[in-house]
Formats: structure tokens, C-alpha cells, sequence
């Protein structure tokens, strides 16, 4: 069984971005490319699990923070 986790772009990008990481050392920190970090922080894809989990330990956030709310 697969997990995906759905992600909020914009929650990626501040804390990358509040950490003070480019996406190129983000992508370099977690052993990803630097195109994967562009698409999920472009909302075009979603990270695993445990790649989600990687960003939120380089940018220090929790992982809750990384995710999508529901709107009801």
C-alpha cells in the first residue's frame, strides 16, 4: 500500500524559506532534484512520506505544518 501525503505548497516554500535554504541546498540536504522540490513547492507534485518528514527536519518545522488543511 502506497501513502501520499498531500502537501501545502505555500507552507513548503515559507519554511524553506524562513529556514534560509535556497530550493538548489533543500534539494541537496534531502538527496532529491532540484526539479522534484520545484514541482512539490509548485503544488504539481506530492512528497512522500518520508520526504516530507526530511523537509520538515531541514527547515526545523514540524511535519504537520507541511500539510494541507481540509476547508470545510
Amino acid at each position: 500500500m502506497r501513502i501520499t501525503l498531500n502537501q501545502d505548497p505555500e507552507a513548503v516554500t515559507k519554511a524553506r524559506e524562513d529556514a534560509g535554504l535556497s530550493k538548489t541546498a533543500l534539494a541537496k540536504a534531502v538527496g532529491r532534484s532540484l526539479s522534484l522540490i520545484s514541482e512539490i513547492e509548485g503544488g504539481t507534485r506530492n512528497a512522500k512520506p518520508d520526504l516530507l518528514e526530511r523537509i520538515a527536519d531541514e527547515t526545523h518545522v514540524p511535519v504537520e505544518r507541511l500539510m494541507a488543511r481540509d476547508v470545510a
